[in-house]
């Protein structure tokens, strides 16, 4: 888990940091994508997310997460 945490401070300026906060904040409906291991994080990032008053929905079915991308590419 450290080395994670190392590595992704490498990448995660503090400008790209501000710019994910601002997607959020702008946001009206946030879509969360994971596969595997990585569904539980994303549930909680879910709930998290929902706690602050944001609406998303997570999903780990691929034809799910397929579909789910394409209805917000029509809807924008």
């Amino acid at each position: 888990m450290l080395f994670s945490l190392q590595e992704t401070g490498k990448i995660l300026t503090e400008e790209k940091l501000r710019k994910i906060v601002d997607l959020i904040n702008n946001s009206s409906f946030i879509n969360i994508y994971a596969i595997g291991s990585t569904f539980l994080p994303a549930q909680d990032l879910e709930l998290k997310l929902d706690r602050i008053g944001k609406h998303c929905k997570s999903y780990n079915d691929k034809n799910l997460q397929y579909y789910s991308a394409k209805i917000q590419i029509v809807q924008h």
